[in-house]
């Protein structure tokens, strides 16, 4: 196609890091202080749950993924966590305890129901439909043939 492939990959990789950098930045600036332990592996995962539930490639999808894992660690596991110590369960069942697992949970069925995302890039949707498409169309014919059909 002409597209020099590794001065792309180069330039896309800089692009990333530049912003990744610029806003690093304007984090630290508004926090006043950070430190290693501020950037731990929940928050890592949370992240990255973000950009794959909101839809991956997908900006706008990036963004409600955002905003719904922030509202379920925020407002909904909590208040579910309530309502399940509501029910005086054993001390060994504490719900507060299972929040990260609920997280999970829902990360899986999003991933077996929907695995592109709520609001996939285009491309992404048509290349996982594509391949559904192509596993049904490989599926051989049950029907008999046309010769065997007339011999009986």
């Amino acid at each position: 196609m002409g597209v020099p492939l590794v001065r792309m990959k180069l330039l896309a990789f800089t692009v990333g890091a530049s912003f990744a950098g610029i806003m690093g930045m304007v984090f630290a600036a508004k926090q006043l202080f950070i430190n290693p332990p501020t950037f731990d592996l929940i928050r890592s995962i949370s992240i990255l749950s973000m950009v794959i539930l909101g839809g991956m490639g997908s900006i706008p999808g990036a963004i409600l993924g955002a905003a719904l894992v922030t509202l379920l660690n925020l407002q909904i596991l909590p208040r579910i966590t309530t309502e399940l110590s509501n029910l005086q369960l054993p001390t060994e069942l504490d719900p507060a305890k299972y929040q990260r697992m609920i997280f999970g949970l829902l990360l899986i069925v999003m991933t077996i129901f929907r695995p592109e995302g709520i609001l996939p890039e285009d491309r992404r949707r048509q290349e996982l439909h594509a391949a559904d498409e192509s596993a049904v169309d490989d599926e051989p014919d049950r029907q008999e043939p046309a010769d065997l059909k007339t011999a009986t």
